[in-house]
């Protein structure tokens, strides 16, 4: 799931009524990048992109920067440009500053 600007990876048995309570506390429209089926636990996904993570957004919330985009293109078996056309550029993103490692 994105905002346009950060990714969340996560793991829902509802995913309209998820992304319906996640919006609510974003601003931004939220849109669903992709989903799999795994038993691969969630934290193993989070520990991959942990270097990306957002500050103050959770343990989901991962920078929409190049390698977590390549990492979730991966894990979803899509083209890097699918992932890459739902994410804005950081200077898109008003009144925000992002820290970019």
């Amino acid at each position: 799931m994105t905002d346009g600007f950060d990714i969340k990876i996560g793991r829902s048995n509802n995913t309209n009524r998820r992304i319906k309570e996640l919006q609510t506390g974003n601003s931004q429209p939220l849109k669903i990048i992709g989903a799999i089926e795994t038993h691969i636990p969630e934290g193993s996904y989070h520990r991959d992109v942990g270097h990306w993570h957002c500050p103050g957004g959770g343990k989901e919330w991962f920078q929409g920067v190049k390698p977590v985009i390549r990492y979730v293109a991966m894990c979803l078996n899509v083209p890097e440009n699918y992932v890459k056309t739902l994410i804005k550029k950081p200077s898109q993103r008003a009144g925000h500053l992002r820290v970019v490692r």
